[in-house]
């Protein structure tokens, strides 16, 4: 017998798979880019063992954890020049999940490390130190659609829309999963004593409230260091100025590692975009803003982390 509603849930269901996808594999049930890690690595890193001298930087993609990794290490460098971009991502401070835990256990203490790792995945340790980095989930769906679009032998997203890429952001079918549910991992640990966290619109309204407070996390003595010195904090903000890091920084960027875990490099990608707040107003429909509003309120409903970006939420 015809059955209209059957034809109406198949109908659509085709249109719910009727976008561009980037391409991305579940490695213990997490997304990650299928071509720019090895599973193997990957592994390897959630199993890394973390010790009490660790100082993990953790962040969904596009939240602008690069321009954190900056700040922690110049803190540490008192106002060194920057490294390569090359150098800043490998040596200085590793990307755990593309590197492997070997890249990091071979380093001295302190170890900065960058993850982009929700809360139950981080390796963990009682005396580590975590600083978490939040973005409003607007601002970063755009930022990672032209990451995603851009890094097309890690995506195989060129020929992807806003549109497309909007779905995927939405439903959770990109790297490292829906944000919400990342930013969810995370909320609940927010006050522990070894987490700091975050916003991206706080680094940009308030650069330098928000390097002293990052200075005190890592320890009094870089604190005080700042606070004494204040020509050398100026010095480090003028460094850490997005667009001071992105004339100056050498970009070039690994796309893909192949099985051999041997690295393609590709020159001159633009990594750094804009780095603004509020740019997402001009890529997203009206019925867009609305999906991601009630996307993000239902989410969150039993916290309060709508009031991070209430100015975007009460619109």
């Amino acid at each position: 017998m015809f059955n209209m509603n059957m034809l109406r849930n198949h109908c659509s269901q085709l249109a719910k798979n009727e976008y561009k996808k980037p391409d991305i594999v579940y490695v213990e049930g997490f997304p990650i880019p299928s071509k720019i890690f090895t599973q193997e690595n990957f592994r390897s890193a959630i199993n890394y063992k973390a010790r009490p001298d660790d100082i993990f930087l953790v962040a969904y993609p596009k939240c602008g954890i690069t321009w954190l990794q900056c700040i922690v290490w110049e803190i540490f460098n008192k106002g060194a020049p920057l490294p390569s971009f090359w150098e800043m991502m490998v040596e200085h401070v590793p990307f755990l999940e593309r590197t492997g835990a070997e890249a990091v256990e071979n380093m001295k203490p302190p170890r900065i490390i960058k993850v982009h790792l929700p809360y139950h995945l981080i390796p963990k340790h009682p005396l580590a130190k975590y600083i978490f980095l939040a973005r409003n989930p607007f601002d970063c769906c755009v930022s990672f659609y032209h990451h995603t679009k851009n890094f097309s032998d890690t995506y195989g997203f060129s020929d992807g829309t806003f549109n497309d890429y909007f779905e995927c952001f939405i439903r959770g079918e990109v790297q490292c999963g829906d944000y919400l549910d990342y930013l969810l991992s995370w909320w609940p640990h927010r006050h522990d004593t070894n987490v700091l966290f975050i916003t991206f619109e706080e680094m940009k309204s308030n650069p330098e409230i928000i390097l002293l407070k990052i200075a005190k996390f890592l320890g009094i003595q870089f604190y005080t260091m700042l606070k004494t010195d204040t020509k050398l904090a100026q010095k480090i903000l003028e460094i850490t100025d997005f667009h001071t890091m992105k004339s100056k920084m050498d970009l070039t960027f690994y796309r893909s590692v192949d099985k051999n875990n041997d690295v393609k490099i590709v020159k001159n990608v633009n990594f750094f975009r804009e780095g603004s707040v509020g740019n997402w107003k001009s890529y997203f429909t009206k019925e867009q803003t609305r999906r991601l509003i009630d996307h993000i309120k239902e989410k969150t409903r039993d916290t309060d982390i709508c009031l991070l970006w209430k100015d975007i939420m009460n619109s």
